[in-house]
């Protein structure tokens, strides 16, 4: 007779991101500044997410946009969301973005933006546009 004895662990699933935070070029006034960030499935079979900023969307005019959909699952393991963001008058923040799911399992990133009219400060923007 023979004993087969078996070991391992287990994870859980998640979701990580290409970046560790999401720092936005800065822009002139009105112009919109945008990034691409990746989120990655590690585990979940289906999942559709949903974001929210942790800020006032009426003051700062940042949004997400989902060009690809918002689901991911055993098919689809990345999907790829647009950070967009415009101001009228010279401004810099940080906040969060959150993504969530059906269950209000969550995960965060940092997101960092400034617009501006100075010469100066959109120095790269000038020379690239």
């Amino acid at each position: 007779m023979f004993e087969v004895i078996l070991k391992g662990e287990g994870a859980m699933p998640r979701l990580i991101f290409d970046k560790y935070e999401v720092i936005m070029p800065i822009t002139p006034l009105q112009i919109e500044s945008k990034v691409r960030l990746t989120i990655i499935n590690q585990g979940y079979d289906n999942i559709e997410l949903k974001s929210r900023f942790n800020c006032d969307q009426s003051l700062i005019k940042v949004r997400v946009d989902w060009p690809d959909g918002s689901q991911l699952g055993v098919t689809k393991q990345k999907l790829t969301v647009v950070i967009v963001y415009s101001g009228d008058k010279p401004f810099g923040f940080t906040t969060k973005l959150f993504f969530f799911d059906a269950s209000d399992n969550s995960w965060t990133i940092n997101v960092s933006a400034v617009t501006d009219n100075c010469i100066f400060s959109n120095y790269t923007w000038i020379h690239k546009n």
